[in-house]
């Protein structure tokens, strides 16, 4: 057994002293440690302490004041008021009570020690207790900024992970400790539940996944409910990463919904393989990126096959395409020739307050006549006149997405197909006003002689050069960019079961005939209006018949227009094929200019110009 030893300095006896000192160390100072505020310190001037002796133990009892701040920050958030706060910084209370408790056994030893062995010194606490004075200082400097920035979830974990890269090996292993062990078990345990449930397990808003506040609806549920909570994605876990894991809990999600039966669950022995792997990466010394990329792609790569059998084949996405290019892209081209004729005298007159209904009422007879009307496709279109400013240019057209179509036919893709509509219906507008101008022209053809007769020869010649160019720019956009386009689109689809090829070819679609249809390029929009704009007011006056001594001088004036805009419109289009050459663009290029004619008059532009 051990019996008391006696120590002395001089002629006084130091085991109270000791004892002083031990107290300090368990954050309780007294008369020969004081709290300073910042740290604790052996009173100076004692008589009965050596200068060496104060020296040594102000080398341990600084441990005292940060084993209280850390006890104080541990016993604070543990408690029922603050538990509540993070789950994170629960879970590091409970590391950090584990590192403390290593802490008081080591003084405990240390007490034992020196009650049975009279010979130890001061020096030899020092030794047990050079561990704890590398460990404590730093992990109060880390709570200190933790309640300072309000540090939780991802910030406290980028804040952890940065202070793992010191260079004190015992210090660096108790830091990865606590982030593996403690930590990540909480951030692991939310991932999985997002991944493979598609449940936030999140209750004080500390995970990278956010759910926005009033968007419950399920429709808008993939595209604008859950969303990246960037202040909250630890440093060190990659922006792309964050996106696969939103991506496969939104997944899960719908995949849930579509589960009447087990068909579209994630397979048990998959979920079972990612919890393993999480449990690996738990348990390994330090995070490792890699495998929990990974892991995080096996799972994502079983959702995204899942996926894409619910969109192609359950939901039948190809016929839906087929829909949007038969009606969105013009592709029944006989139905909407028969539409635009039905509509003419509507069109004709302005804009009322019923116009919209009018149209789609002129829309549903045109159907009816093609027996499209009771077609599933064509009942969820809809023709609409946007209030804010009505117009027949502006007239739009809407397809009702039922769900899960929305994944890929989103709100923005439906407003680029509505588009690339609004610009195909006008050339085939131009196209149909410029046939029914020659009907025009033909019936005065027989009874106009003379000089009247020369005059519409003239005409006649403007409207064939219109017919000409227009006719040649609906061929290169049905023929030579809409089928081609959309066979790509299918084979696509078709060839891999993969959800994300999907998007990115349904996305490289509507991105090529945007590009080819020169809709992002102002120069040849805007050639093209103002081509149209000329086409539509020799129409006009064909349509409106002869008469009146101004009629020759704005044949002349359309004219000139034209030619002047059709030339700068052949410049632009020649430049783009020079930038970026396209072997459509060029065919359009070659079957406007075969003669060579546009070639001569932009060049005659030009000398006139120069001269």
């Amino acid at each position: 057994s051990c019996s008391p030893a006696r120590r002395r300095c001089g002629e006084v006896d130091l085991m109270p002293i000791l004892h002083d000192v031990l107290l300090a160390l368990v954050g309780h100072p007294g008369d020969v440690v004081r709290d300073t505020g910042e740290t604790f310190a052996v009173v100076e001037g004692l008589p009965f302490l050596s200068d060496s002796y104060r020296v040594l133990a102000n080398r341990i009892v600084p441990l005292g004041f940060h084993y209280r701040e850390l006890t104080s920050f541990v016993d604070r958030f543990v408690s029922e008021e603050y538990s509540r706060s993070s789950v994170y910084v629960r879970a590091l209370c409970e590391g950090l009570e584990d590192v403390l408790d290593t802490y008081r056994a080591t003084l405990c030893a240390v007490e034992r020690e020196f009650m049975c062995d009279a010979t130890l010194s001061l020096s030899h606490a020092i030794h047990l207790l050079q561990e704890h004075a590398m460990i404590l200082p730093a992990l109060h400097r880390l709570v200190r900024t933790i309640i300072q920035d309000d540090r939780k979830g991802g910030p406290l974990l980028s804040l952890l992970h940065d202070r793992t890269a010191c260079g004190v090996p015992v210090l660096r292993t108790c830091l990865l400790r606590l982030q593996q062990r403690y930590c990540h078990k909480v951030l692991f345990h939310q991932v999985a539940a997002w991944m493979m449930h598609g449940e936030l397990s999140d209750p004080y808003e500390e995970f990278m996944v956010r759910d926005v506040e009033g968007s419950q609806s399920t429709t808008d549920e993939w595209s604008s409910r859950f969303v990246i909570r960037v202040e909250m994605r630890p440093s060190y876990l990659p922006l792309r990463v964050a996106q696969k894991i939103l991506f496969v809990g939104k997944a899960v999600r719908v995949l849930r919904r579509a589960s009447t039966t087990n068909k579209y669950v994630l397979p048990t022995e998959d979920c079972q393989a990612f919890v393993c792997a999480l449990r690996d990466l738990q348990e390994s010394e330090s995070f490792a990126l890699l495998p929990f990329e990974l892991a995080v792609d096996r799972l994502r790569a079983v959702a995204v096959h899942l996926l894409w059998n619910l969109i192609i084949l359950d939901a039948d996405l190809p016929r839906h395409l087929r829909t949007l290019r038969d009606y969105f892209l013009l592709g029944r081209g006989e139905f909407w020739q028969c539409f635009l004729d039905d509509v003419r005298g509507l069109w004709a007159l302005p804009p009322t307050a019923t116009a919209e209904r009018d149209t789609n009422s002129v829309l549903q007879q045109s159907a009816a006549r093609y027996g499209l009307d009771e077609e599933e496709g064509f009942i969820r279109l809809r023709l609409r006149m946007p209030q804010e400013d009505p117009g027949w240019k502006n007239l739009g057209l809407e397809y009702r997405v039922d769900w899960p179509l929305h994944l890929l036919l989103t709100q923005d893709a439906m407003e680029r197909y509505d588009e690339l509509f609004r610009f195909l219906l006008d050339v085939k507008r131009i196209q149909t006003e410029l046939q029914k101008a020659w009907a025009s022209v033909m019936d005065r053809k027989s009874t106009d002689t003379g000089t009247a007769h020369r005059m519409l020869l003239r005409q006649h010649q403007l409207r064939s050069n219109m017919s000409f160019l227009v006719d040649n720019l609906q061929y290169y956009l049905q023929g030579d960019v809409v089928d081609v386009q959309f066979s790509r689109l299918v084979s696509r689809i078709e060839a891999r079961g993969d959800f994300d090829e999907v998007k990115r070819a349904h996305e490289d679609f509507l991105t090529a005939l945007t590009q080819q249809f020169f809709l992002r390029m102002r120069a040849v929009r805007k050639a093209l209006e103002d081509v149209f704009k000329q086409c539509h007011a020799l129409c006009d006056l064909l349509v409106r018949g002869g008469g009146g001594g101004g009629e020759e001088e704005r044949i002349v004036e359309i004219e000139r227009n034209f030619n002047r805009q059709a030339g700068f419109l052949f410049t632009v289009l020649s430049g783009v094929n020079t930038h970026q050459p396209s072997p459509h663009l060029a065919q359009l290029l070659l079957r406007v200019d075969f003669n060579r004619y546009f070639t001569r008059f932009v060049s005659s532009l030009g000398h006139q110009r120069t001269r």
